[in-house]
């Protein structure tokens, strides 16, 4: 019983009766009864002594009445001698036995309770008690009863953690205060660790010694799902252990089970899964605890732990089959970089040897076809590395889609017209010219597909690109390309590797009609990251169809803005142009650089200073007159000061053409963060190497608008 107050049914009345406070007032009654008998023995002595004097003086005879006064206060004193007694007998009665003894008891089991004996020794007739002491007992009783349920029930949980029943949880409800909170601790550390099970790879369950399921983490329910298993199936270990329909245990797995057996298994099964597909697995068996169980001794639980090796076989077999891939993507890189360089070094030779000048330009102009196919090889790597890195990005701008298309059609024009293809381009379809897209990253899917149209079509075929819109919401469209062609089509394999990078869909082909097997990786990439997707049809010897679509946002208010890059430029012609009256500063840390720029500007009139790095140009700079300088081209990677820091440090110099210099970037780095890098040092735009005659004179023209 576990009683929080003495008398609970008890009137006021009754409950003061069984107070120590009554008790103790009824002895000081007691005592308080003896001191006046006392106090009148002696009032009455003296009254005795007084009586006397006064009846000897009257002469009257007092010897009978003394007799009866001196019986009468013998009576007194032995009644009052008989009340103390009686008092202090009893006062140290009560004292002893609802105190002192009371105490000692409550002392010793408060000694046995701090030293962990939960078991208290109480007699009846101090436990019955309805007073404070018995309440103070009772206070004691509960504390031994609720730290003795907590030391179970958190052996309990012990017990069923190593049981493997990590389920398992005491109610911290049913204890008060500070002792739900030690219940509470004991359940969040069982549910991290259960959490922390849950999230491992690995499937790991624990049976008990009936073999059957009590823990199992999302692994291995996974698992249990994966190949159709229940996981409160009465057989379930057999069926996983044995990987076949079957009530017994295999012996090796048998032998963890019992006494004197093996503490450990591993070995490696393969388990059928519902799809058919055979799945392989590293299994484990571990014996975690042993019972004390003379009967059988068998142990109280077995963990079992299941490692999917299906999938590391699988990456190592994509990891092989990629690593080939790469070989051989490399191997025809060789060949591809090989041959255009070959073609560049060899027609070098032929035109240094020869005289002839249709000879020496002929050779010329081999060098610069071999150039453009070598640059765009470059180009294709780059913009590979920059998609797997995940650092391509789109630049979205308002333009024309039949201008750009056109754009497009007159790149490719000549290409198509010197093989005898018959190109045929469609775009009457158009409802909304004037879109918001990446128009360059656009160029360069068409550019790449057309190009795949043009390599695989023979003489004499033909080649449509088609252009028109579909679904159209409130601003937005979706732009549909289809380029088509009679070539030598694939077949449903071939077209199943088409998209991946590094990967060709037949080596022979590739060998035929060249290429790095990278562009419609990449257009599959630009296409995607456009929010649209790309396909393919096909029929081997009938020629192939490669669509793709894209959403661009609906432009109904055109407007101009002048946006100046390089690749905008780079398919323009221009005439030789007079620039007599300009002066640029060419800066490039590499001579040839700088050679070539000056010569194709030799025949422009324009007056031309060279610098070898940044800290030269702004010293030249800042000692030239005002205006003295009207275009800077300028290396970005140059030793002492780069060309960022020669930009910053011009633009800071305190003279009127410090900010109105036009400062062209002129680098191979053409990424997109290295052209945002340039503009926000303060130029004015950038080129890509290698440079050619048009951008330069585009660039130039800038300055007389």
């Amino acid at each position: 019983m576990n009683r929080q107050t003495a008398g609970t049914g008890d009137s006021p009345r009754a409950k003061f009766r069984h107070s120590l406070m009554f008790k103790m007032f009824m002895s000081v009654c007691l005592c308080f009864l003896a001191m006046t008998f006392v106090i009148v023995y002696i009032g009455f002595s003296m009254f005795q002594q007084v009586f006397y004097d006064s009846f000897i003086e009257s002469g009257i005879d007092t010897v009978p009445l003394k007799a009866h006064i001196d019986d009468f206060r013998n009576q007194i004193i032995l009644i009052a001698l008989l009340s103390l007694g009686v008092s202090v007998v009893f006062l140290s009665f009560i004292v002893r036995r609802i105190l002192t003894q009371a105490l000692d008891l409550i002392t010793q089991n408060a000694r046995l309770l701090a030293n962990g004996e939960l078991i208290l020794n109480f007699p009846k007739h101090i436990k019955d008690r309805k007073d404070e002491i018995g309440l103070l007992v009772d206070a004691f009783e509960a504390v031994s009863n609720n730290v003795s349920n907590l030391i179970a029930d958190t052996d309990a949980a012990l017990l069923a953690a190593r049981l493997g029943r990590l389920s398992e949880r005491s109610l911290s409800s049913i204890y008060p205060g500070a002792y739900g909170k030690i219940i509470l601790a004991a359940n969040n550390v069982m549910e991290v660790f259960g959490e922390h099970l849950d999230n491992l790879p690995e499937s790991i369950a624990f049976f008990d010694s009936e073999r059957r399921m009590v823990y199992a983490n999302r692994a291995t329910l996974d698992f249990l799902e994966l190949h159709e298993l229940g996981d409160e199936h009465e057989n379930l270990l057999p069926l996983i252990v044995s990987s076949k329909s079957s009530k017994q245990l295999d012996e090796e797995a048998a032998q963890v089970f019992e006494s004197h057996g093996r503490d450990v298994i591993a070995k490696n099964l393969t388990i059928p899964a519902s799809s058919g597909e055979a799945y392989t697995y590293a299994l484990s068996l571990h014996r975690v605890l042993e019972v004390n169980d003379k009967e059988n001794g068998r142990p109280a639980c077995v963990m079992l732990v299941l490692t999917d090796i299906t999938l590391l076989v699988r990456a190592k077999e994509n990891a092989e089959r990629a690593s080939r891939a790469k070989g051989a993507f490399l191997s025809q890189m060789s060949h591809e970089i090989r041959t255009p360089m070959n073609a560049i070094i060899g027609m070098t030779q032929i035109a240094r040897k020869s005289e002839d000048p249709e000879k020496i330009k002929g050779c010329i102009n081999q060098i610069k076809s071999s150039s453009a196919h070598l640059l765009g090889i470059i180009n294709d790597v780059l913009d590979m590395s920059k998609i797997e890195a995940g650092k391509l990005e789109l630049s979205e701008e308002e333009f024309s889609l039949s201008e750009n298309i056109d754009i497009v059609a007159s790149m490719l024009n000549s290409r198509f017209a010197d093989k005898g293809i018959n190109f045929i381009l469609e775009k009457e379809k158009i409802q909304y010219d004037r879109i918001v897209a990446d128009s360059l990253r656009l160029n360069q899917a068409l550019v790449n597909l057309l190009s795949n149209a043009f390599k695989f079509s023979d003489r004499e075929g033909r080649v449509t690109l088609s252009v028109f819109q579909g679904e159209t919401e409130a601003d937005s469209t979706v732009c549909r390309f289809d380029v088509a062609d009679e070539g030598i089509g694939m077949t449903e394999k071939e077209m199943a590797e088409l998209f991946k990078p590094f990967v060709q869909a037949d080596s022979s082909v590739t060998r035929k009609y060249g290429g790095t097997g990278l562009g419609l990786a990449i257009s599959k990439a630009i296409v995607e990251m456009m929010g649209g997707s790309i396909w393919v049809r096909s029929k081997k010897g009938k020629g192939s169809t490669f669509s793709f679509s894209i959403r661009a946002k609906i432009v109904k208010e055109s407007g101009t803005a002048e946006a100046f890059d390089s690749q905008e430029i780079e398919n323009k012609s221009w005439a030789a142009s007079d620039f007599s009256a300009l002066r640029t500063l060419i800066v490039d840390d590499v001579d040839i650089n700088r050679v070539v720029v000056s010569e194709l500007l030799s025949d422009t009139g324009i007056k031309i200073e060279e610098a070898s790095d940044g800290q030269m140009a702004a010293d030249m700079f800042a000692a030239s007159p005002t205006g003295y300088y009207d275009l800077i081209f300028m290396d970005m990677q140059m030793p002492t000061l780069d060309g960022i820091g020669a930009t910053k440090l011009i633009r800071s110099m305190k003279r009127q053409d410090a900010g109105a210099v036009m400062i062209v970037a002129m680098t191979a780095n053409v990424f997109k963060e290295d052209v945002e890098q340039s503009l926000n040092a303060g130029m004015n735009g950038h080129i890509g190497k290698p440079v050619n005659y048009e951008q330069l004179v585009e660039v130039i023209k800038k300055i007389k608008k």
